[in-house]
């Protein structure tokens, strides 16, 4: 069935509609951001620099447990070691967001006498591996730098610590949690009356919303009416080529990085699936349903009437999503024959 009819109207009527511009985060993880975003695990490992000094070597390899990251897991140190040393060791890190939680470990093979720990310049911590939410605010989408301070005691076996020599080394560990809220749109009135004599053509524009503090790198998003109603155009051998109720996704009238597909034996049903929606920029998704009266089946109609149902969800393996409450959402359309009120349509005419 051609979709002519609905694409020219929706290009005439989506004139007055906003665009928005997508600004989706690069496709590329880095390999300590855990499954689709759900946390991020950080180690110890040759990607790290000593402040003043340059390059670190990675000593023994270090299991990192089964948190599912990907970076490399190290003990490291400089190319050399003295009693007393205080080395800076550093690393930037790009993040989908400020995390909803973080702890850290530490492990020496050298005789320490204190650590500190930095998140963007700030102390966060000293000698302790607990954080506080005044913490995880310093923390934020986009590059990050961590700093870990380690100082050696003076003692002549520092730099033995009576350890073999691949474990004269630090491990750190730094490992959090993601968290969104997805959230789609409400319509601002849960029902609509239309004057539809003839039939109509309804624009229904949906968006969905991530109020968390972090990018949920993938996710679906279902539309569905009830049904496609009465069959009102037939071929010769009776199979039906129109039914009362269409439905199609509209490419014009969505943004961002949404790609949908329909049901194309009933025209009831879409499912789209969104990658990369950040925090503050939502995601739009344009639905049309058009109404076709029965006219020979249903002579005296005065109304009809279809409900559009959309729901969304973060992919498995994204970050949480502490309230699902606002993930679904519909609005009734209905068709009126005599002409339509804001509260309803009109009787026939006596």
């Amino acid at each position: 069935m051609s979709k002519a009819w609905l694409t020219v109207w929706v290009l005439v009527t989506l004139m007055a509609l906003p665009v928005l511009t997508s600004t989706a985060a690069p496709s590329d993880l880095p390999p300590y951001i855990l499954n689709k975003g759900s946390g991020f695990a950080v180690y110890t490992n040759k990607h790290w620099r000593a402040e003043g000094i340059g390059a670190v070597k990675e000593l023994e390899k270090r299991d990192p447990g089964t948190y599912g990251s990907k970076d490399r897991s190290f003990r490291i140190w400089t190319r050399t070691c003295k009693p007393g040393q205080k080395v800076t060791f550093t690393r930037n890190i790009e993040l989908l967001g400020r995390p909803s939680s973080i702890r850290a470990s530490v492990d020496m093979g050298l005789a320490m006498d204190y650590y500190d720990i930095f998140f963007n310049s700030r102390k966060v911590s000293h000698s302790s591996t607990s954080f506080d939410n005044r913490d995880l605010k310093q923390l934020h989408a986009g590059l990050n730098d961590i700093d870990l301070v380690v100082k050696l005691q003076k003692s002549p076996t520092a730099c033995t610590n009576f350890q073999e020599p691949p474990r004269r080394g630090v491990w750190f560990d730094l490992d959090g949690s993601f968290s969104a809220d997805l959230r789609v749109g409400k319509p601002q009135k849960p029902v609509e009356y239309k004057d539809a004599p003839e039939g109509a053509n309804q624009v229904v524009i949906v968006a969905i919303v991530n109020l968390g503090s972090a990018t949920i790198r993938e996710g679906t998003f279902e539309i569905s009416t009830g049904g496609p109603g009465w069959c009102v155009e037939r071929k010769p051998d009776n199979t039906c080529v129109r039914y009362q109720f269409f439905m199609i996704t509209l490419g014009p009238a969505s943004t961002g990085d949404v790609t949908c597909v329909d049901d194309d034996v009933y025209h009831q049903t879409s499912k789209c699936t969104f990658k990369d929606l950040r925090p503050g920029h939502p995601y739009k998704v344009g639905v049309g349903i058009k109404f076709t009266p029965d006219s020979l089946g249903t002579p005296g109609w005065v109304e009809e009437y279809r409900t559009i149902s959309w729901h969304g969800r973060i992919a498995p393996g994204g970050p949480s999503d502490p309230d699902s409450s606002n993930n679904d959402n519909s609005v009734r359309i209905v068709f009126c024959r005599y002409g339509a009120t804001d509260t309803g349509c009109k009787p026939k005419p006596a």
